[in-house]
């Protein structure tokens, strides 16, 4: 006698937006002829993130699992599979398509190497856009650049290292600004 772990049914959505949270339910059935202690093991992507609790579950009882993560900026296979297997199927594996980017709160910090000097003036603009939860870095994200209140260029947060915009300019007063995504516009360098 041995008990048989299936995955019995599941809801998993096909889509879900950047950063929101998803939620699934996978509901394992024992179809041996034992009774027995059940897990379930999930994987996003190809790495392991998590395990259920155990489930004992008597011959042909079902028990529904819960799991939830927050959907990353791509498109993600989900992989979740009970053991001990032994049923059939055994597991589930679902692409669940990224929809759009759900909004982080972010924070974007913008310097400059001078702040004044003898024109023609030669200097660099630099800044990071990072989660303002974790402070991750938001890779190949797009970042406006604005010189007295005219878009001026649109840069790219490269991972770690941030952004950069070397500039020259003639004498006079200039007020650097950045906006991502169209969010609030964040004051930089006078």
């Amino acid at each position: 006698m041995v008990a048989l772990g299936q995955i019995y049914s599941y809801n998993i959505p096909s889509s879900a937006q950047a950063g929101s949270t998803v939620n699934v339910t996978i509901t394992i059935k024992n179809v041996g002829d034992a009774t027995g202690s059940f897990r379930v093991f999930f994987d996003i992507n190809g790495v392991y993130v998590g395990a259920s609790s155990y489930y004992t579950l008597a011959v042909n009882q079902t028990a529904v699992v819960p799991f939830s993560f927050t959907m990353p900026n791509v498109n993600t296979t989900f992989f979740a599979q009970v053991l001990p297997s032994g049923g059939t199927p055994d597991y589930v594996q679902v692409t669940i398509t990224v929809t759009g980017v759900a909004k982080i709160p972010t924070t974007l910090t913008l310097y400059s190497t001078v702040t004044s000097g003898v024109a023609p003036l030669s200097f660099v603009l630099t800044g990071v856009l990072y989660e303002t939860p974790t402070g991750a870095v938001i890779p190949d994200a797009p970042v406006d650049i604005y010189e007295n209140g005219v878009k001026i260029a649109t840069v790219i947060n490269y991972g770690e290292v941030g952004f950069s915009l070397p500039l020259t300019r003639n004498a006079g007063t200039y007020t650097y600004y950045a906006s991502y995504a169209g969010s609030s516009i964040y004051e930089g360098c006078p």
